[in-house]
C-alpha cells in the first residue's frame, strides 16, 4: 500500500533522511508520489525524493526515473546519479549514459563515479571516451580512474 503524500514528506523532510529506513518502507506503489515530489518546486525535497526512488528494487523504478530525469534541477539529476548503484540488476545503462552526457559538471562528476562502480561494458566504453574528450579536466581524470578500476580495462 502506498504511503500518503504526508507520510512521504515526513520521511524526506529531515536534513539527513534515514534512507535505510526508507528502503524498507518504500515500494513500487510509492513511485507516483515520489515522482510528484521530484517534479515539485522544492529542489531539496525533489532531490531527496529522487534518491529515495532509486531505493525501490523494482523494474518499474527505471521507467519512473527515466520519466523524471529531465528535471530542471541539477540536484535532482545528481541524486539520480548517486543512486545508480541502488538500482542493481535493473537496466540502468540508459539512465547512466544520459547522466554521463549531462551539461552540468556536477551531474557528470557523480555519474562518472557511480558508472564506474557498475562496471558494465557500455558504461566503461563511455567512460573511456570521457577520459579523452570531456571538457573538464577533473571529469577526464575521474573517468580514467573509473576505467582503470573496471574489469573491462
Amino acid at each position: 500500500m502506498a504511503l500518503t503524500s504526508t507520510q512521504l514528506r515526513a520521511l524526506l523532510d529531515p536534513d539527513e533522511p534515514n534512507y535505510s529506513t526508507m528502503a524498507t518502507l518504500l515500494g513500487p506503489d510509492d513511485l507516483p508520489g515520489l515522482t510528484e515530489l521530484v517534479n515539485g518546486p522544492d529542489p531539496m525535497l525533489a532531490s531527496k525524493a529522487a534518491y529515495a526512488m532509486t531505493l525501490i528494487p523494482d523494474a518499474s523504478t527505471i521507467a519512473a526515473v527515466k520519466a523524471a530525469l529531465p528535471s530542471l534541477h541539477d540536484v535532482v539529476r545528481i541524486a539520480f546519479a548517486a543512486g545508480l548503484p541502488n538500482l542493481g540488476e535493473h537496466d540502468v545503462e540508459g539512465v547512466a549514459l544520459q547522466l554521463l552526457e549531462d551539461t552540468d559538471t556536477g551531474v557528470r562528476k557523480i555519474a562518472t563515479r557511480t558508472a564506474g562502480l557498475l562496471d558494465r561494458p557500455a558504461l566503461v566504453a563511455k567512460l573511456r571516451s570521457m577520459a579523452e574528450r570531456d571538457p573538464e579536466a577533473g571529469i577526464r581524470a575521474l573517468a580514467k580512474k573509473a576505467v582503470e578500476g573496471s574489469r573491462e580495462a
